[in-house]
């Protein structure tokens, strides 16, 4: 999966519309190519990135520095409670799993909040 245990992380959380939905585009979603230069500096700076959400999000591209969880094939309840239970911190937009995060502990930069 390209995870390395040893290492700090944050997680990336950003809500996308669905593949090919319209019908499933919400104001909070974002586009996560935004992120690219936010997962580069991560990685700069030792750390690394590991991307939850839907697999029904889009895969990110191979020049995208994170671990592409979302589509992985490991991805359960248990680890999304490990990742949130031990990220540095939570990077998203308003998802249900900034809440999760927070339960744990998880500092929050929450994103893409016009509407608030």
């Amino acid at each position: 999966m390209g995870f390395i245990p040893h290492k700090w992380f944050v997680i990336l959380h950003i809500r996308e519309s669905f593949v090919n939905k319209s019908d499933s585009t919400q104001a909070r979603d974002s586009e996560i190519t935004k992120f690219i230069d936010f997962c580069n500096l991560i990685v700069d700076l030792g750390g690394q990135v590991v991307r939850m959400g839907s697999n029904s999000f889009p895969k990110l591209t191979s020049n995208f520095q994170a671990v592409d969880y979302a589509h992985g094939a490991f991805a359960n309840d248990m680890i999304d409670c490990w990742l949130w239970a031990n990220c540095r911190w939570w990077t998203g937009n308003a998802n249900g799993a900034s809440l999760a995060a927070h339960a744990f502990g998880a500092p929050r930069m929450i994103v893409d909040q016009w509407f608030w």
